[in-house]
């Protein structure tokens, strides 16, 4: 009796309605394929654009270790020298009234006149043209900051705004603190760094020291971390993006 009914059932079944299942299960079955297909294609462009990026990148430094007796090796000689000079400097500076002996400030000054004259004598005869972009754009900054403290008084700095789009890749704006509202700038001195994200934008502000007393903890803080990042990027050329485990 049961099998009676299963056939019966069967029998009632619309043509149509059987047709219209197989057909909805075929284009399922292509709209899935497609998206596959999709994903995968998308993978692989991804793939090849960072395997481009890579060798670009190689190729990129390759050519900048081809200048490394003529550029690299000096500059960070001269980077060496002006650090010592720093640390020497320190050993006599009293960090709580910000002073230091007139000589040993004259003494840390010649070396800084004597660094920024090599700089620019690199410069002069085209070496930034076979620095990577980053050494050659930190340098340019530290330079100016080093310049600009020879004489100051007192601390100069600034607030930088910089935006991220997450999900992609981040882009920067950067603003001074003449073009922002009293509060926030008060807020960015306060806090060294901030950080607030809204929706899929977030928003990093920092300050940045551009000129310092050469005796006073905010010269010491820039200098030593330019100093490292100098470095850093002197490394990525002559001996590779990473040390050795």
């Amino acid at each position: 009796m049961l099998e009676a009914l299963v056939a019966q059932s069967s029998s009632q079944t619309p043509t149509w309605l059987t047709a219209a299942i197989g057909v909805g299960g075929l284009v399922l079955g292509i709209v899935a394929a497609v998206i596959g297909n999709y994903f995968v294609a998308r993978a692989k462009v991804r793939e090849a654009e960072m395997l481009y990026r890579q060798k670009l990148a190689d190729s990129y430094l390759a050519t900048a270790r081809e200048y490394t007796h003529e550029i690299y090796v000096p500059l960070s000689v001269m980077l060496s020298a002006l650090a010592d000079a720093c640390l020497a400097l320190r050993e006599h500076i009293d960090f709580e009234t910000a002073t230091a002996p007139e000589g040993e400030r004259a003494s840390f000054r010649e070396s800084s006149e004597q660094f920024i004259a090599d700089t620019a004598a690199l410069t002069a005869r085209g070496a930034d043209a076979f620095m990577t972009t980053d050494l050659e754009a930190r340098l340019r900054d530290f330079t100016h900051f080093l310049r600009s403290s020879q004489e100051a008084k007192d601390t100069v700095t600034k607030v930088v705004i910089q935006s991220f789009l997450l999900g992609s890749n981040s882009t920067s704006a950067t603003t001074t603190s003449t073009f922002l509202p009293t509060v926030v700038v008060a807020a960015g001195r306060v806090a060294s760094s901030m950080s607030i994200a809204l929706g899929s934008l977030k928003f990093d502000a920092h300050t940045e020291t551009l000129a310092a007393p050469i005796t006073s903890r905010a010269f010491e803080e820039r200098f030593n971390r330019d100093i490292l990042v100098l470095k850093a990027s002197i490394k990525l050329v002559t001996l590779g993006a990473k040390e050795p485990a």
